[in-house]
């Protein structure tokens, strides 16, 4: 495994950003976008010669030539820029400086635009993960997982929890020291991580030595690392048949194999997750569900759905209150932005109220995303079941939004075609990656 922060390696990120969709040149070596804009247009001039068998073999070849000038340009200017940057990051006085941003709920953290910033955290995210052997979980199999489970009619026993301020909490000491027993990990991966820390300290003003950055890429493979053997002791108590958490958000179904009285499982957690880590279990978001013996309407959260039981059967999936809050705090905020936008730029905030509406009730793929990986009303809420409530519930918010702040009548009647149960139900797709849509998607979302 190479850890090395070197041109080669920054080849290979800009490489697979590139295929994913993120445009690195352009963002942070224009002359290299430039040469690859121009090796394009050749290629689309070499395309017009060919494409109808009438080839003049010497424009052809002097294309080709010129073709090859520029890709030998665009290889030494990649070359040129990624040296330098490796060059920057091995200088004993680098270091990824970090930014506090305050948001609604906990702050976040980001490092200032640079290709230095950039490729010292995709390198140092690739060598952590290699060397621990750690990553992120997959929400969406997570919740298919808990939904076929949850299906099945087996008597059992649900313990849903979170860890309470988990970026915030977890100590230094105990993390670094995870860090440093591991001998494959590099010197300078450690180092910087060391750095991010303690810039961390100052930029958050932490009195103690806990916590790391959220919003910064690395913190979240850090943060696996440190609950891995959390995870490991949870796994292994006795009656588990299902554990999974994404982030700090914790499932766990236990099957009790004793015939007497069904045994709580609280304790036995909370004392897994806080003897010895510095982490609190959130006693707020703790719910133990009996689905063994208990005939009462229960129910519980979880990754944005709501769970829904009575007679000891899953009865239906809804969204969580909370996500029906921020769904209708969206429509307000496209609806409202409109009737600011329109007093000085009627044609463009008509055009981006459609759009944001078209976003919020449809499907698309994230810019920068060539994988097949959508989101969306139903792509991001699958798992609801009919009949629907939360969507009937959202189509009618929107419907009222409308006929209280859209005085245009042939507007109004524009906007309510738009709902978020058709969406769903016929998986309703808009692309948002056009190169003729006048409002971009990052537009889109920065209304949100």
């Amino acid at each position: 495994m190479d850890q090395s922060f070197s041109v080669d390696n920054f080849k290979k990120i800009l490489s697979y950003e590139n295929r994913k969709g993120r445009n690195l040149e352009k963002e942070f070596f224009l002359s290299i976008f430039e040469a690859t804009q121009a090796i394009a247009e050749i290629n689309k001039q070499i395309r017009t010669q060919l494409r109808f068998g009438v080839t003049d073999e010497e424009v052809l070849a002097k294309l080709n030539e010129e073709k090859l000038t520029k890709i030998n340009l665009k290889q030494a200017l990649i070359e040129k820029y990624l040296n330098e940057v490796s060059e920057e990051l091995l200088d004993p006085q680098f270091k990824i400086t970090i930014t506090r941003v305050e948001t609604d709920d906990k702050p976040v953290y980001i490092t200032s635009a640079t290709a230095e910033n950039y490729f010292a955290i995709k390198q140092l995210q690739y060598n952590v993960r290699k060397s621990f052997n750690v990553k992120q979980a997959n929400r969406f199999a997570i919740v298919n997982q808990i939904n076929s489970l949850l299906t099945d009619n087996f008597p059992k026993i649900v313990l849903r929890t979170d860890v309470k301020s988990f970026y915030e909490s977890i100590p230094h000491d105990k993390l670094t020291a995870k860090i440093n027993d591991n001998p494959i990990l590099s010197f300078l991966s450690k180092k910087l991580i060391w750095k991010i820390l303690k810039d961390f300290l100052v930029v958050s003003g932490a009195s103690d030595k806990i916590g790391i950055p959220r919003g910064i890429g690395i913190s979240a493979y850090l943060a696996e690392l440190y609950m891995r053997d959390i995870d490991r002791e949870i796994s292994s108590l006795k009656d588990v048949t299902y554990y999974a958490r994404y982030v700090d958000d914790i499932i766990i179904i236990f099957t009790p194999t004793t015939k007497q009285k069904t045994p709580t499982y609280i304790a036995q957690v909370k004392d897994i997750i806080e003897t010895g880590t510095g982490l609190k279990m959130n006693s707020l978001k703790t719910t133990e569900l009996d689905l063994v013996k208990s005939n009462a309407a229960i129910e519980f959260d979880f990754l944005g759905y709501k769970f829904q039981f009575n007679n000891l059967k899953l009865v239906q999936i809804k969204l969580t209150n909370n996500k029906m809050n921020k769904y209708k705090s969206r429509i307000t905020n496209v609806v409202d932005e409109f009737n600011t936008q329109s007093k000085y730029d009627s044609r463009g905030a008509r055009k981006k109220l459609i759009h944001s509406l078209n976003f919020l009730t449809g499907n698309t793929r994230l810019e920068n995303n060539k994988s097949n990986v959508l989101v969306g009303v139903y792509y991001t809420n699958s798992l609801l079941s009919q009949p629907l409530d939360d969507l009937i519930e959202l189509d009618k918010f929107l419907a009222d939004e409308i006929d209280a702040k859209i005085t245009n009548v042939d507007l109004r009647r524009r906007l309510k075609s738009f709902s978020f149960k058709e969406g769903f139900e016929k998986k309703k797709y808009v692309n948002f990656n056009s190169k003729t849509k006048s409002v971009t998607l990052s537009e889109i979302l920065k209304t949100f």
